[in-house]
């Protein structure tokens, strides 16, 4: 996956989504994990001003009035009426690093992002990129979904 940013505005792209969750795995579900082996253009005018490539994850849910088609389950409070998702940024990628970094962070059960998944839910993984010059790529990534231990005596 590799996303090229041009401008001002966020370049991203969905790189991979998980199938529906099921009732069973989301009420068990205890952290989520989102692991990536990345890395961004490997060079940075300013390496103050901060990385501008980045992966974040979201939940996407299926229209009811549409069976084809998919949005995302949040919006930013403070562009409600906007049609621009609700980001729940995952983590950055290392600044000026042309060589891939393991990167990952986790989610816990109490992060707003869990918390309001219902079955069917999707979670996807975007890769994001902004201002000219700044390249996010991604050579792999792996959703960690850790559930609870619920012991069964016999």
């Amino acid at each position: 996956m590799k996303v090229s940013a041009g401008g001002s505005h966020v370049e991203q792209a969905i790189w991979f989504t998980t199938p529906p969750l099921t009732k069973g795995v989301i009420e068990r579900l205890q952290t989520l994990q989102l692991h990536t082996v990345s890395h961004d253009q490997g060079w940075a005018g300013d390496r103050n001003a901060g990385s501008w490539t980045w992966f974040e994850i979201s939940a996407i849910r299926q229209h009811t009035q549409r069976r084809t088609g998919w949005q995302n389950l949040f919006k930013r409070p403070e562009v409600i009426q906007s049609s621009e998702p609700y980001r729940c940024v995952s983590h950055e990628n290392l600044i000026s690093q042309g060589e891939p970094q393991n990167l990952s962070n986790t989610f816990g059960a109490d992060h707003e992002l869990l918390r309001s998944l219902e079955p069917n839910d999707r979670v996807a993984v975007i890769a994001c990129a902004r201002f000219r010059g700044w390249d996010n790529t991604g050579l792999s990534a792996c959703l960690d979904f850790q559930r609870r231990f619920e012991p069964r005596f016999f």
